[in-house]
């Protein structure tokens, strides 16, 4: 493997990384804000 294939690939899965982050933390947000709604009682 060569080191310049190697930083070529970094910035890449930098990317990938951030957008798993980003989506997990939209998923953590949509279900608190699920939790703000309160239930209806019969």
């Amino acid at each position: 493997m060569s080191v310049d294939k190697l930083l070529h690939a970094l910035p890449i899965m930098g990317y990938g990384m951030m957008g798993i982050f980003v989506v997990t933390g939209v998923i953590i947000g949509v279900v608190y804000l699920l939790k703000l709604i309160p239930e209806k009682k019969k």
